[in-house]
């Protein structure tokens, strides 16, 4: 069969359908390990190039609804309200990633660049942010091989696939506390997790005591006092308050048991799991 005889097909999952014409699309928040409550989703439909597109699908998709021309470069605009910053919070803008390269822009202001299509990146956008906003983002993809694309191609056939431009992961606002966890590392074992708390003062790296509380398939709870630097909770030395000695629990498919743990650093509070298994 020639090149020219080839027919791709249109493929819709049953979801898919079912949300094809809905503009309110993915507001789950985006970082099921990293759950704080005080946030905005800006998922939906946005213009690009001038033309409505449903955000996070790339236009090369047919959920994203976009009718109009793809080029190396696109310009996406969506205008949306915000509540006012609260006293000593903090906004921050984040992107799930945006292929290849993004410009960013909020109320005529310009924020920063991000390069890279599979990374997420964000931006302090509390002196920009109002009640009225309209949020830009200038994005360049020309399949660079400078940046990891896989196996993109212009013309799809064969091994190649169809390319993936622009936005493509969720974007969304987070008020923040002017000391916050800005992200969290866990590394288990069969006994115990080791926890990284990366904490951000003022916009700057510090250090500061942070509270787990870890939910115990006993329905008892657990808290433990670490610093923001790396530490071991080892489950396997909790006694339980009957005095018993506690067995971890170990994740397996017919058990596929979470541990659920809340973390606090003074007033940020986030919510996160983890799972005690070890491949090797």
């Amino acid at each position: 069969m020639s090149k020219k005889q080839v027919e791709f097909y249109r493929l819709m999952t049953e979801a898919g359908d079912r949300m094809e014409n809905k503009e309110e699309v993915w507001q789950e928040y985006p970082r099921p390990q990293f759950v704080i409550d005080n946030w905005q989703c800006l998922n939906g439909i946005w213009e690009l190039d001038g033309s409505p597109v449903r955000v996070p699908f790339v236009p090369e998709s047919i959920l994203s609804g976009y009718q109009g021309q793809i080029n190396t470069t696109m310009t996406y605009t969506k205008c949306f309200t915000s509540a006012k910053p609260q006293k000593n919070k903090r906004v921050l803008l984040h992107f799930g990633a945006v292929d290849q390269i993004a410009e960013v822009f909020l109320n005529g202001t310009f924020l920063g660049k991000h390069a890279g299509g599979y990374a997420p990146f964000s931006f302090d956008v509390t002196e920009v942010i109002g009640e009225e906003n309209r949020l830009e983002v200038k994005v360049t993809d020309e399949l660079n091989k400078d940046y990891p694309y896989g196996k993109q191609c212009r013309e799809r056939g064969g091994m190649w696939y169809t390319p993936v431009s622009g936005i493509w992961q969720s974007v969304w606002l987070e008020q923040v506390q002017e000391t916050y966890m800005e992200s969290v590392r866990m590394t288990p074992d069969l006994k115990g997790v080791h926890v990284q708390v990366n904490i951000v003062s003022g916009r700057i790296k510090a250090k500061s005591v942070v509270q787990a509380e870890i939910t115990l398939h006993t329905g008892e709870n657990y808290k433990v006092d670490l610093c923001a630097e790396d530490n071991y909770i080892d489950l396997s030395k909790i006694v339980s308050a009957s005095g018993e000695p506690y067995e971890p629990q170990l994740w397996e498919p017919a058990n596929p048991y979470l541990y659920h743990m809340t973390l606090r650093a003074g007033e940020d509070e986030i919510q996160t799991y983890f799972a005690l298994r070890t491949i090797e």
